[in-house]
């Protein structure tokens, strides 16, 4: 396609945005709307619905409720629950059983380690009273 220059009659390129000729500002045609094809209606896929199944493997069964008061009395006798703690994690196939009774030791560790240091900052600063009160 070509573009014809108003002002003096010249043909100039349809991409030149002046005249070759005279060096009119050039007219460019207008741009021609692009045809869409027409929206398509949206289709939604629905994944068919998931069965949970549970697996358990050899030896490993759910504990019951009065499995876990058992337990949660076992362990709530001092140092019985320590050594019941490890019999159990070391015979035991559950892993659920297990899983717990790594966490209930963390969680005994942890709070010897807290005993542990407030005795130590409450001894520190009752030497500290003791010597700056003594006569």
């Amino acid at each position: 396609m070509s573009t014809t220059c108003s002002h003096c009659g010249a043909v100039n390129d349809d991409n030149t945005q002046f005249c070759s000729q005279c060096g009119a500002q050039l007219q460019q045609p207008a741009p021609q709307p692009q045809q869409t094809p027409p929206p398509q209606p949206q289709t939604y896929y629905q994944a068919p619905p998931v069965q949970q199944t549970t697996i358990y493997q050899q030896g490993e069964k759910p504990v019951s409720i009065l499995g876990w008061i058992g337990y949660f009395l076992l362990f709530s006798i001092p140092v019985v629950n320590i050594i019941a703690l490890i019999a159990i994690l070391c015979s035991s196939q559950n892993k659920t059983l297990k899983n717990w009774i790594l966490a209930q030791i963390i969680m005994v560790v942890i709070a010897v380690i807290i005993c542990i240091l407030i005795f130590v900052v409450a001894g520190v600063s009752l030497g500290e009273a003791y010597s700056h009160y003594s006569y």
